[in-house]
């Protein structure tokens, strides 16, 4: 489900990845969605990019800033780090542990 959902998510549509993936389990992926999104429009905002037109922050949001190729660059480099950081935090820190569990962890554990 979570492959699909990030999927949607980076063509524009948010909904499987925060209802059915993010809140499905607890609020603390939500937190680091919006903590996170906070962090990477305030760095960009703190670098004064502009973009030439509103949209979503999805794969095609560059092109809001293909006006300028300096802006584009670091729009691109914050966007990945932001990204990342984000999958970090969420990996490590917001998914609870008995979702973690693999697929042949919980056939074992049915199986004793």
């Amino acid at each position: 489900m979570g492959a699909s959902a990030t999927a949607t998510q980076l063509l524009g549509v948010s909904e499987p990845a925060l209802f059915g993936v993010g809140m499905r389990y607890s609020m603390k992926p939500l937190y680091v969605m919006i903590a996170c999104s906070a962090v990477g429009g305030a760095i960009l905002s703190i670098l004064n990019i502009k973009a030439n037109s509103y949209g979503l922050a999805v794969i095609l949001s560059p092109l809001m800033y293909i006006y300028e190729w300096n802006q584009l660059a670091v729009y691109l480099v914050v966007s990945i780090v932001i990204f990342a950081a984000a999958l970090f935090i969420t990996y490590f820190f917001a998914v609870p542990k008995e979702v973690m569990v693999g697929d042949e962890d919980q056939k074992l554990s049915h199986v004793s």
